[in-house]
């Protein structure tokens, strides 16, 4: 019931403010609305209403799963465009359509946070403060990312509960929303063959590639390889975006070598370094070898962390990824330092990367998120073989 009359209300209250926050800016900082990504989705989720054929006649970068749900927001604003065009100003009639899929994607994503919130303080109060910082908030209502963090939540929450192959369901929605949870799957089986059997393993893993599978058969299908490999192509050719840990790196060395710094830059932009970075992280979810559920927390956000930092890129809608699995957490350090990285991002963004992107300010605070995600990889390996240790299983040391 509290999350219906959340939803409701902050239906209500879009309906109203939505036209006015469009246009609420100030020093030119995104503060309250982002219509970048949103405007996106808008565009590319056009098939919904029309003959477009996705992945032929749109290119999207987006998965079959994450173009659903903008198809969904797009065909629900169809419906809502005689509502919408009188509540707005004559001058902006003409972005009735627009203004329409903001109204029904903001609603439908405010849902899905509500839910997702009052959920995760059933399990602990204290997760309030994770949700509500602002930028959980922030990025719930003008990302995608809200639906694939949900769903991870929802994996985990099975898991705890000991039902395994409704994690695996909820896993599997996740990895066909964002291909990220992929690289949890092998420190999953690991769990699972200790759990259960190495046969169910392979069964309740066979259950979290499912969906990322038939999504692509169907792809393949219908729009030919040339559909498959279109939402990769956009982040196979993306490189260093001024916000991921190798900016950092490059911010600290240009305090000693600007030519340094750019050689450092050059040098990652046209090298693979990151995907094999990548690629040890998973190495290192592997040798974490999950046993319990605390285990398998600290090893998908050793995951989690270790792949968006070994990116080329780095963005701030990162932390919904984050948030769902410190829910589960029982590290006071790492719950600290995901509240602290959540308000720490709504400063980067939008505040200081729409007031003075690249400047000195914007720069440091990104090595100091940097230094925060690695300082937090650390304290969940830590928590992990800690808790491994002879001496804490037979009780002469206390559990922190």
């Amino acid at each position: 019931m509290l999350t219906v009359f959340l939803g409701i209300c902050g239906v209500v209250f879009w309906y109203f403010m939505l036209p006015h926050l469009v246009f609420l800016k100030f020093w030119n900082i995104r503060f309250f609305f982002d219509s970048h990504d949103i405007g996106r989705y808008f565009a590319q989720a056009s098939w919904a209403v029309s003959e477009k054929r996705l992945y032929l006649d749109i290119q999207s970068e987006y998965p079959l799963f994450a173009n659903l749900i903008m198809g969904t927001a797009r065909w629900t604003a169809s419906f809502l465009e005689p509502v919408m065009g009188p509540s707005l100003s004559p001058q902006l009639a003409r972005f009735t359509n627009l203004m329409s899929f903001f109204w029904a994607w903001m609603s439908l994503a405010w849902f899905a946070y509500v839910w997702a919130l009052v959920e995760a303080v059933k399990l602990r109060k204290i997760n309030l403060w994770l949700w509500l910082s602002p930028t959980p908030l922030y990025f719930a209502l003008y990302r995608f990312d809200i639906y694939p963090a949900v769903a991870f939540f929802l994996a985990l929450y099975c898991i705890q509960k000991e039902k395994e192959e409704g994690g695996a369901v909820f896993l599997g929605i996740c990895i066909a929303l964002k291909g990220y949870a992929l690289f949890l799957l092998p420190a999953f089986f690991l769990y699972l063959c200790h759990k259960r059997s190495v046969k169910d393993a392979f069964i309740i893993s066979a259950i979290a590639i499912a969906p990322f599978a038939a999504s692509h058969l169907y792809v393949l299908i219908t729009a030919g390889m040339e559909g498959v490999l279109w939402p990769y192509r956009f982040h196979m050719f993306r490189r260093l975006n001024g916000e991921s840990t190798y900016d950092a790196v490059i911010y600290l060395t240009q305090y000693f070598s600007g030519e340094t710094a750019l050689s450092i830059r050059d040098y990652l932009n046209a090298s693979n370094l990151p995907k094999v970075f990548q690629i040890l992280i998973v190495f290192l979810t592997v040798a974490m070898r999950p046993k319990s559920f605390e285990d398998l927390v600290n090893t998908f956000l050793l995951g989690v962390l270790g792949f968006i930092s070994a990116s080329w890129f780095y963005s701030p809608q990162f932390i919904l990824w984050i948030v769902p699995i410190i829910c589960f957490s029982n590290s006071k350090p790492l719950f600290l330092g995901t509240v602290l990285l959540a308000w720490l991002t709504y400063f980067y963004f939008p505040i200081l990367h729409d007031f003075e992107h690249l400047g000195w300010k914007f720069n440091l605070l990104i090595v100091v998120i940097t230094g925060l995600r690695f300082l937090m990889m650390a304290t969940a390996v830590h928590d992990r073989f800690r808790a491994r240790s002879p001496l804490l299983s037979k009780g002469l040391i206390a559990k922190t």
